[in-house]
């Protein structure tokens, strides 16, 4: 298996194998919640494996974002993304956050009050979508405490998706097609106020921008590896930011 800009993965047979981070305990630990609260569209933790991995169930299927575009960009797809986004906060109720759980800050909301623990990557390349249904959220990484609304804008900009038009893989990619499918998208995921899902979607992409810049000088490998990344999150920063106010 290729692995992401985060870590290194591997399959073992039925499983998958992934270096352990600092976050890696509390990420365990709400994986396991999910499943007991009934939730299955995310990873079964089996274990450590001798070498200090963790193994994962292996999930079949492919990753969404290698889908066929005429079953991606579909808005059936993406209120699938954002009931599956809501399902996911809702399942978490009553988890205990372990002790001392060291969150990887990378995706980290600085301001707000954290009502749920974030993806904070939840975007088709980090989805299974067999036969162009989403049938599982993978690679919680990223995962940290935050609002709602600061997760379901990280997944707005990457599901409708709110890119400049010259790199924007679906139909129709004006600001007023953007529009419909943010209502879409917010109305899926059970969220009224789309002026405060604008606001946080400017919020996301600016502390993208930044986290990047400070960490690549300071030499963080995933920085230096998604360096050639930073002109397309540019384009898409200066593509929100012209439309936003037109988004409630």
């Amino acid at each position: 298996m290729g692995g992401g800009n985060m870590n290194s993965v591997v399959r073992v047979g039925d499983s998958v194998r992934r270096r352990l981070g600092t976050w890696s305990p509390g990420i365990h630990a709400l994986l396991r919640h999910l499943r007991e609260s009934g939730f299955i569209a995310a990873p079964k933790v089996v274990g450590i494996d001798p070498e200090g991995r963790e193994i994962m169930r292996y999930i079949e299927g492919e990753i969404c974002s290698d889908a066929d575009p005429r079953l991606l960009w579909t808005d059936g797809a993406l209120v699938a993304a954002g009931r599956m986004l809501r399902s996911f906060h809702d399942a978490q109720r009553g988890f205990d956050v372990p002790m001392n759980t060291q969150w990887n800050s990378i995706g980290r909301e600085l301001q707000g009050i954290p009502e749920v623990i974030c993806h904070n990557d939840f975007a088709p390349y980090n989805c299974i979508c067999p036969g162009g249904e989403i049938v599982a959220m993978i690679d919680f990484d990223l995962a940290a405490p935050g609002s709602r609304v600061w997760d379901l804008a990280w997944s707005a900009i990457n599901w409708i998706p709110l890119f400049d038009p010259q790199d924007n893989p679906r139909q129709g990619c004006d600001p007023p097609e953007s529009l419909r499918r943010l209502r879409l998208l917010a109305d899926a995921y059970g969220l009224a106020d789309l002026g405060a899902l604008s606001r946080a979607i400017r919020r996301r992409i600016e502390h993208l921008l930044v986290v990047s810049d400070e960490r690549r000088v300071a030499g963080d490998p995933w920085a230096v590896r998604t360096e050639s990344h930073i002109p397309f999150w540019r384009r898409v920063r200066d593509f929100i930011e012209a439309n936003a106010e037109s988004w409630h």
